[in-house]
């Protein structure tokens, strides 16, 4: 394909050019001005449109896209009871169709990589190949809940080491990477920590989990095992560059940040799931000032309302201004 006559936003400062592109073999071979059409060419003309590179949405569950608005006005502890009864009842089937909606709605917003952490990536993965998503799938894993309420479904240590390695068989492909999931602080082991650092080596690959996302989880962690999350993560040796941190409003500690610097471990930012829910607000001027990789989420339509993309990155851009009382505190070009 040739696209003609592109407003393209290029390199490191998003320079703003107006270029001719061109794609071949699913890449893109030349930028430049005025290209001449090859043999067999598809020619786009792109005068009204504004072309980026592919957004990532770091954190997503397609399969909620059709639960908006089901928890609006709740607080976490009740939201994520409603999710859970939602969510269990769905068959494979159900869960292909709905990630077929949410996949389509994140990729109209330019997105064109995600990860999702989900409780069984059967259906998302189906729907992923379809679209031709580039999908990094984590299945979130449990062996213990310190919690009230529904628990995630437990399995033992065998039982998860045997699932993932028939996950990376069943659904690893060119555009799909599995990787280790784990459910949340509350709902993983010591002994699931150290299975999901080894297998994560062994296949160099990645491995998400939901982490310090609200205050009384962050207690109730600690009154378990003694610490902070994230330190507690370092101290067993679990906290890696492989790891992948999602939420983080709870860290507001120069020992909990330092341990992140530390470890290279990258945080996902999900500003709109986190302020509907009340969860807090990542400590961004300090994660950044320390260079800690930061990543956007939309996380789930059902606490999100939305898996625009765009939108989490505006709501970014308000929310830290607004809490740092500096209107710049996140330019156009970090976001």
């Amino acid at each position: 394909m040739l696209v003609k006559g592109g407003t393209l936003l290029l390199g490191e400062n998003l320079e703003v050019k107006n270029k001719d592109l061109r794609i071949a073999n699913g890449s893109i071979m030349e930028i430049a001005d005025d290209l001449l059409p090859m043999q067999g060419e598809e020619i786009f003309n792109a005068t009204d449109f504004l072309i980026t590179p592919g957004f990532i949405n770091a954190h997503f569950h397609p399969t909620h896209s059709v639960s908006k608005g089901i928890i609006d006005g709740y607080n976490w502890d009740t939201g994520l009871s409603v999710l859970y009864h939602v969510d269990v009842k769905k068959s494979d089937d159900d869960r292909y169709w709905t990630s077929l909606l949410g996949f389509g709605q994140t990729l109209l917003s330019g997105v064109t990589s995600t990860a999702v952490l989900t409780s069984n990536i059967v259906g998302e993965a189906k729907a992923a190949q379809k679209l031709g998503l580039r999908t990094f799938l984590a299945k979130s894993y449990s062996d213990v809940y310190l919690k009230e309420g529904p628990a995630p479904r437990m399995m033992t240590i065998d039982e998860i080491r045997k699932d993932f390695e028939k996950m990376r068989v069943d659904f690893q492909s060119e555009l799909t990477e599995v990787i280790f999931g784990l459910a949340s602080d509350l709902s993983v082991s010591d002994d699931l920590f150290k299975l999901a650092r080894e297998l994560a080596t062994q296949h160099r690959t990645s491995i998400q989990i939901h982490s310090s996302e609200m205050r009384s989880m962050v207690r109730q962690f600690q009154n378990d095992r003694g610490k902070h999350p994230v330190l507690h993560y370092r101290d067993i040796g679990f906290l890696s560059d492989r790891v992948m941190l999602v939420h983080m409003t709870q860290i507001d500690r120069a020992d909990v940040l330092e341990a992140l610097q530390q470890s290279g471990a990258h945080i996902v930012h999900c500003p709109v799931a986190n302020a509907k829910l009340a969860d807090g607000i990542l400590p961004l001027a300090e994660v950044q000032k320390r260079g800690i990789n930061i990543a956007f989420g939309t996380d789930a339509d059902i606490n999100n309302n939305s898996s625009n993309i765009l939108s989490d990155m505006k709501s970014a851009v308000l929310l830290h201004a607004s809490h740092q009382y500096k209107a710049d505190a996140l330019s156009h070009v970090d976001v």
